[in-house]
């Protein structure tokens, strides 16, 4: 499990997404960046807000890149594209009329199934266009480039 340093924290961008433990209330979830001072990080999931300190870092509370690395336990899990890589999904899924590109954003392991969270390129990465998909989707769903998915139906 590869926590981050405060350094690294102080680094984040708003809108970045991070997996908090908060050790307090026993609640593990996805934050998105709100804003970080040099004191406080504020962060913000689609039902709430809350405040951490900087300085009960690694006390009252720790984070991660993804919820993978906190899970992952030492298991090494190989991820079929890195974050930030563009894919695109066929119209049968999500009710799109056409191929949609997507940002993935992170990655989710659940100790059985490889979950990636994606934002549609075209919007701002808001709660309202993140969508997660199972990896095992590759290929038949999700694909690379945009000449696979159109080979594969979508058009």
């Amino acid at each position: 499990m590869n926590q981050l340093t405060i350094e690294q924290i102080k680094q984040l961008k708003s809108g970045d997404w991070i997996f908090i433990d908060n050790r307090t209330i026993n609640t593990k979830t996805y934050w998105c960046t709100f804003s970080i001072n040099d004191t406080e990080y504020i962060a913000h999931t689609a039902y709430n807000q809350r405040t951490f300190r900087l300085s009960d870092y690694g006390k009252t509370w720790v984070a991660y890149r993804s919820k993978q690395e906190y899970e992952c336990k030492g298991k090494i899990i190989e991820l079929p594209l890195p974050v930030g890589t563009k894919v695109y999904i066929v119209p049968c899924y999500l009710r799109n009329t056409e191929i949609t590109a997507y940002e993935i954003l992170s990655y989710s392991y659940d100790g059985k199934n490889l979950l990636m969270f994606l934002s549609i390129c075209k919007k701002q990465k808001d709660l309202k266009s993140i969508v997660n998909m199972n990896v095992e989707n590759f290929g038949t769903l999700i694909f690379e480039t945009l000449e696979q998915a159109e080979k594969h139906g979508g058009a």
